[in-house]
């Protein structure tokens, strides 16, 4: 997309080192707390390449904004336009309108967005209030997969254009004008390998890019804009998804080996229904009767083997994104040896045949990786596990709960790797991945 200049939405990820690297080669940053601000420009970028897209802003984020001159920001409501009039009239005040994509992974139209019957009132209170209305915004969804949505997007974004400099302030027609395209370029997660992914070749990205460009070439052509146009884009997952990996180390472990239960009474015990109805006089006296519906069989429930493993991080810190964003992680296990330095992939499946259930940290039952691999090598304490492609939205929803580190506040660390070639090898796709299709969330009400 020739016309679009991409603004990095820090909330993704905002790592350092990531940001640096983004700013080094020119990006523009999408930024939503005053904290983002001030992070983006502590590396040296200038204040022009930031827009501050969140159209309810707190006091502390209008002081930012005021203190450090950001040119636009985002609204969508009468009521922000007078926050922004009593707090920072100088800003450049970009409309939000609401253009949801059907099909993306999560939709924004709920909470932000303008309906088209809201569009005139809207720039009408912006003149009234005396501020500048310099531009029309809009997200279709993050994770979005219609090409269509953004055309749909851009043809109201026009009509946003035409009302304001025809019917509210005709002198728009001499000052620069801004079209933000919003995010939801991206990918996701593969549904059956668990991959993290950034989409290219005839797929739906490179399809958004040919249905925005057209649009922009026919609805934004520059000749109708002597005062400029700008286009920008807010690419969250696209620039962020593979580019971060999470290393855990196997912390704890425990074999259940099968139960066999042979005694008739303790049997009827485990697999009777407790009636509602009946008093604890009524169960204990049919207990004690020894009677049954199946009196003459002797019972035999068998619990089935598993082994649990539990790691250094889980739900409430990096794989968050089971819960967020639907995430099916896949691992790679391997082992160190210190004495030497070197690491080796663990293949080796051990005495253990059994389901294995992989926990977090936490004292949480629900802080779950993966329930129930069915193929899983047999792990020691002090083992490893590699969680490839996972950047986006993991590390920015992670918690330090329970006392347990997951964030940088909590001392968790980073360390970058330079690599001229992230293509994947063939000795990368003949790795031994642990994966299940089924979230563990999902089969948690299995789970014995």
């Amino acid at each position: 997309m020739p016309r679009v200049k991409p603004h990095f939405a820090v909330k993704c990820f905002p790592d350092v080192g990531v940001l640096a690297t983004l700013a080094n080669l020119g990006a523009g940053f999408d930024c939503a707390s005053a904290r983002e601000v001030q992070q983006v420009l502590g590396l040296g970028v200038e204040v022009q390449r930031i827009i501050f897209a969140n159209p309810c802003k707190r006091s502390v984020d209008m002081a930012t904004i005021a203190e450090h001159h950001v040119r636009h920001t985002t609204f969508d409501s009468p009521f922000e336009l007078e926050k922004l009039a009593a707090r920072c009239p100088g800003v450049g005040c970009v409309l939000r309108i609401r253009a949801d994509d059907p099909t993306a992974r999560m939709p924004f139209g709920t909470k932000y967005g303008a309906a088209a019957n809201e569009y005139l009132p809207l720039l009408k209170h912006a003149h009234t209030l005396g501020l500048r209305v310099t531009g029309v915004s809009f997200h279709v969804g993050s994770g979005a997969g219609s090409p269509a949505a953004y055309k749909h997007a851009l043809a109201a974004a026009r009509l946003v254009w035409d009302l304001y400099s025809r019917q509210v302030e005709p002198a728009a027609l001499v000052q620069s004008w801004l079209v933000d395209i919003g995010g939801g370029l991206t990918g996701g997660f593969d549904e059956q390998t668990g991959d993290a992914f950034v989409q290219v070749g005839d797929s739906a990205p490179d399809a958004v890019a040919w249905a925005v460009n057209d649009a922009l070439d026919e609805l934004f052509p520059e000749t109708d804009f002597p005062g400029g146009l700008s286009c920008i884009s807010e690419p969250g997952r696209y620039l962020a998804e593979c580019s971060s990996h999470i290393v855990t180390r196997v912390i704890g472990k425990r074999e259940r080996l099968p139960i066999n239960i042979q005694a008739p009474e303790l049997a009827a015990a485990a697999t009777e229904p407790v009636d509602g109805n009946s008093s604890c006089e009524e169960v204990e006296e049919k207990k004690n009767s020894g009677s049954s519906d199946e009196e003459s069989e002797e019972k035999n429930v068998d619990s089935g083997g598993e082994v649990h493993y539990y790691i250094s991080d889980g739900l409430y810190g990096g794989f968050n994104a089971i819960v967020y964003d639907g995430w099916l992680p896949k691992a790679i296990p391997f082992r160190v040896n210190f004495a030497t330095g070197c690491a080796a992939v663990i293949t080796e499946s051990g005495p253990i045949n059994a389901p294995a259930t992989i926990f977090g940290p936490t004292c949480d039952s629900l802080d779950m990786v993966f329930c129930k691999l069915d193929h899983c090598p047999n792990l020691q304490v002090g083992d490893w596990l590699l969680f490839p492609a996972c950047g986006a939205y993991t590390q920015a929803g992670a918690t330090d709960f329970n006392g347990i580190p997951s964030t940088f506040g909590g001392g968790v660390r980073n360390f970058y790797v330079r690599a001229a070639d992230h293509a994947v090898s063939q000795i990368d796709l003949a790795l031994p991945v642990l994966f299940n299709p089924v979230g563990p969330v999902s089969v948690k009400k299995n789970f014995a």
